[in-house]
């Protein structure tokens, strides 16, 4: 039964729909903006939990699998624009209710911050800071505690234009994260990538790029077994060339391939290598349809649990049709691969060498719809079927969440 709160939210959103929508701009304005809205999700299993698994079985203190969450949020943007700069801040808050589990409830909020410029016509630099506080899901990790993780991104960038085709760019960013319950400080993360890149463009506006790039985790909470601390710091290596191509006004591709060397050295037996690669192709369909079609291999670098460990390969397909500037559907197909190529546990690796690897396939297909009523007025309805499959039982699951999204934006 939806409890008072859920019944109070829900009465809140046809005030998104009032007169001052009416107003008309032809274009996002600079200065300042404020949008507020609230999101409301259905959730089929909230905990993902493998079929006929009872929450209470698995150690959270509910017998329901499904969820109803009614998010109110707000967020303020501004951008400020010169001939050779660029500054733009967004924030945004929201508060989670949930309509059975309200003991997940959680206020959380995410910004950031950009200036782009250029010092001559030769040098350009980006500054960049982001900001973000989420309630991490139970899909890898299911402790009935509430846990948020806080996160930060950290970017600057400085490029050389020694002639009008030729690039020189370098690049440094950190990555933060920080988890409130104990029980998952281990996966806290201090993570620095650091990549030069050389790029031409060609005469046909075709782009050619060299890259190579280090990066080094480090976690500085290690996890200890007994008497055994187990430190997951790592420092990986990567080369790669790259071609951005534009055969023609309504295709543009991707093309990246390259290699990846990872290292541990408190645990070696970790350590792994393998070829890297990006295709990415995308195809005006007409005047109102864009088909996306990508296939990549990687070394997951930072996440917030355990991927450290971990090469995916994921292919995607999306489709979108606009059936008008007011009105336009969407259909995104992925195919997520996920070998975990050390062992998340720690502990088996260290005494008893590596174990055979986890093995992970996550299927997901979403059908959406985003309408514009009103020049200031935006509703988005998606519907989304995800699947698991685990060489650890455990960790299968199948859920379907149904998501509406309605903004105001107020000046």
């Amino acid at each position: 039964m939806v409890n008072a709160r859920t019944v109070l939210a829900a009465a809140c959103m046809p005030l998104l729909f009032t007169p001052a929508a009416m107003a008309q701009s032809s274009e996002r304005p600079a200065g300042f903006q404020l949008s507020v809205g609230t999101t409301t999700q259905t959730d089929s299993n909230f905990f993902r939990l493998p079929d006929g698994v009872n929450p209470s079985v698995a150690g959270f203190d509910t017998d329901n699998r499904r969820d109803v969450l009614i998010a109110p949020f707000a967020e303020i943007t501004g951008t400020a624009a010169g001939s050779t700069h660029l500054l733009s801040i967004r924030a945004r808050a929201a508060r989670d209710y949930f309509d059975r589990n309200d003991r997940y409830d959680a206020s959380r909020y995410d910004g950031d911050a950009l200036w782009r410029g250029s010092f001559t016509r030769q040098w350009r630099g980006e500054l960049s800071h982001a900001l973000e506080q989420r309630v991490t899901s139970f899909a890898d990790f299911r402790n009935p505690e509430r846990n948020v993780l806080d996160a930060s991104t950290t970017r600057a960038a400085l490029s050389f234009l020694p002639r009008p085709d030729t690039r020189l760019s370098t690049s440094a960013t950190d990555y933060r994260g920080r988890n409130s319950i104990e029980a998952r400080r281990s996966s806290d993360y201090q993570v620095g990538l650091y990549r030069v890149e050389l790029v031409r463009t060609t005469a046909s506006a075709n782009e050619v790029a060299l890259g190579a790039s280090r990066t080094q985790g480090r976690y500085p909470n290690r996890e200890i077994f007994g008497n055994a601390p187990v430190d997951n710091s790592y420092e990986q290596d990567v080369f790669d060339l790259s071609l951005q191509w534009r055969p023609g006004d309504a295709t543009s591709a991707t093309f990246r391939v390259g290699y990846a060397e990872r290292e541990f050295a408190n645990v070696p037996e970790r350590g792994f290598d393998g070829p890297t690669w990006l295709v990415s192709v995308a195809r005006q369909l007409g005047a109102k349809t864009l088909l996306r079609v990508s296939s990549q291999r990687d070394l997951n670098a930072v996440d917030d649990y355990d991927r450290i460990y971990s090469v995916s390969k994921v292919h995607r397909a999306s489709l979108v049709h606009s059936r008008s500037l007011k009105l336009s559907f969407g259909l995104d197909l992925s195919r997520q691969q996920v070998d975990f190529r050390g062992d998340p546990q720690n502990f088996a690796t260290r005494f008893f060498g590596q174990r055979p690897p986890r093995d992970d396939r996550i299927d997901e297909a979403r059908m959406s719809v985003a309408w514009t009523p009103r020049e200031r007025i935006q509703a988005q309805l998606s519907a989304t079927r995800s699947e698991r499959k685990s060489s650890e039982p455990s960790l299968q699951y199948r859920a379907t969440t149904v998501l509406l999204r309605l903004q105001y934006r107020a000046f």
